[in-house]
């Protein structure tokens, strides 16, 4: 807070006070400027994990978000699946010819997920049992993308580890790791 006292104040003595002012703001914007062009450096480089839902029964989902500014076409990515450690060893592919639009989620559920938490018609993808779905709270999903065509893949987004089972579950602090 700045006090201005006119008995006392000269043009000199406001004139500073208003620089004052002036650079303090000035400050804030660059701050505020340096936040937004770090975060928009950060994300939405490519499409990441926005869920991973391990419920009660088969109450489970994944659920991907496109923040790219783009639609992007699902048939360069799938999804790697890794069970109690084992590394992976199974692969979702999307259905073919399947876009995400910049800003939307790719929401992908099992038959058995009650209707009251989640309608399936709403869902993207409706998966029986075994998929990519099908996990219990420790299991790894990593989301891969390919540029030549499915003959090399790379890791872009990671939830847990696929080579370490932790038992009941993953710490929370780890959970999910956006592959910069």
């Amino acid at each position: 807070m700045y006090f201005i006292f006119f008995e006392k104040a000269n043009t000199l003595n406001i004139s500073l006070i208003i620089k004052l002012k002036f650079i303090n703001i000035m400050k804030k914007l660059y701050l505020l400027l340096a936040f937004v062009l770090t975060t928009s450096l950060s994300f939405g480089q490519d499409l990441f994990f926005s869920e991973y839902i391990e419920g009660s029964s088969n109450n489970k989902a994944l659920e991907i978000y496109n923040g790219t500014g783009a639609s992007v076409n699902l048939d360069d990515y799938r999804i790697a699946q890794a069970t109690n450690g084992n590394g992976w060893t199974f692969y979702h592919t999307f259905p073919t010819g399947a876009t995400l639009a910049d800003g939307a989620t790719w929401t992908i559920i099992t038959t058995n997920v009650d209707t009251a938490l989640f309608t399936h018609s709403n869902a993207d993808e409706v998966l029986a049992y075994p998929s990519v779905v099908h996990h219990n709270g420790d299991d790894a999903r990593g989301l891969e993308k390919t540029m030549d065509g499915g003959a090399t893949w790379t890791l872009i987004d990671l939830i847990g580890d696929p080579d370490n089972d932790p038992g009941s579950g993953w710490d929370k602090l780890m959970l999910h790791k956006t592959i910069l």
